[in-house]
């Protein structure tokens, strides 16, 4: 809820910034915890008294619409219906803020992947630079998305092949030993890896296991080979 109501007052503040109406963007400053410092019943009331200033100038306003005041009043009722419910998980409480716009990710993301097939398509061979800056873009600017790709290959040294059967393991804290199957490509894949240093250990028939170390780069795929010895 405190951020769906932050969201849409960035977007009024964004406009008092161009029109220079420092009254009305001293009205809408507020802490970061404003809103969720409170008590449920107050922190409800402080949201509600937020719109509620926003939409009695919404005629300033110019760039929110109907839909952006909609999503922001349906947060906050959620939550007012809520949280009064006994021993919510914290799953529910999450997803507040996220539940009424998780559709609106999800079509935004598609009609991303749609434009990125029709650059490639058009301007691979006439623009190869517009395309690469798209890439860009679209990495750092999608919103949720911190993708940091990592695949790992297993190479048999004697014939200078990737293996296509075999795993890599690692140990959680709680010692439990998790799984990842080479792929038919010969690969180990991850759509995106955890920052920081990872152990895994190879599991491969005819070869020694083999320790080695996962370290991503945030944004950015890499590729990691291991070369194994025979056992």
């Amino acid at each position: 809820m405190s951020l769906q109501v932050f969201s849409l007052v960035k977007l009024a503040k964004s406009i008092c910034v161009q029109t220079d109406n420092n009254e009305m963007l001293n009205s809408l400053t507020f802490k970061a915890d404003y809103i969720t410092k409170a008590e449920t019943v107050e922190s409800v009331a402080r949201a509600n008294a937020i719109v509620a200033l926003i939409t009695n100038n919404k005629a300033l306003f110019t760039n929110i619409d109907a839909n952006d005041y909609l999503v922001t009043n349906t947060a906050i009722t959620l939550y007012d219906t809520w949280k009064d419910v006994p021993e919510m998980s914290r799953k529910n409480k999450k997803s507040f803020g996220t539940a009424t716009y998780k559709q609106a990710l999800k079509d935004g993301r598609a009609c991303v992947r749609n434009m990125k097939q029709m650059i490639e398509a058009k301007y691979t061979l006439s623009n190869l630079d517009l395309v690469k800056g798209f890439h860009t873009v679209i990495r750092i600017f999608v919103p949720g998305v911190r993708h940091n790709p990592v695949n790992v290959v297993l190479m048999d040294p004697t014939t200078g092949l990737a293996v296509q059967i075999g795993a890599i393991q690692r140990t959680t804290k709680k010692g439990k030993i998790v799984s990842f199957n080479v792929t038919k490509k010969g690969v180990v894949p991850f759509k995106t890896h955890k920052l920081g240093d990872t152990d895994y250990t190879t599991n491969v028939s005819g070869f020694k296991d083999q320790k080695f170390t996962v370290t991503p780069t945030k944004g950015k795929k890499i590729t990691i080979t291991v070369n194994l010895t025979k056992s």
